[in-house]
C-alpha cells in the first residue's frame, strides 16, 4: 500500500505499519507484485517507527532484499 511518498504494510489483523526509506522504490514494487495483494510472511527490522524488510516468503519461495 502505499500512501503520498510513503510505502505502508497492513497486517492480516488490519495493523499497518510504514516501511523505512532505506527501501529503495524498486524493492518496494518488487514486495508489492510478489503478494499480489494476498498475505506473505515478511522478514526484517523494525526499529519502533519503521520496518525495513530483508525478505518476504512467497508461495513456497524466500525473496532476499539485499
Amino acid at each position: 500500500m502505499r500512501t503520498g511518498e510513503r510505502w505502508l504494510i497492513q497486517g492480516t489483523e488490519g495493523t499497518v505499519l510504514p516501511l523505512s526509506q532505506r527501501l529503495e522504490l524498486r524493492q518496494s514494487w518488487q514486495l508489492l507484485s510478489l503478494s499480489g495483494g494476498a498475505p506473505v510472511s515478511i522478514f526484517g527490522e523494525w526499529n519502533g517507527t519503521t520496518l525495513l524488510p530483508l525478505g518476504v516468503w512467497a508461495e513456497d519461495s524466500f525473496y532476499g532484499f539485499g
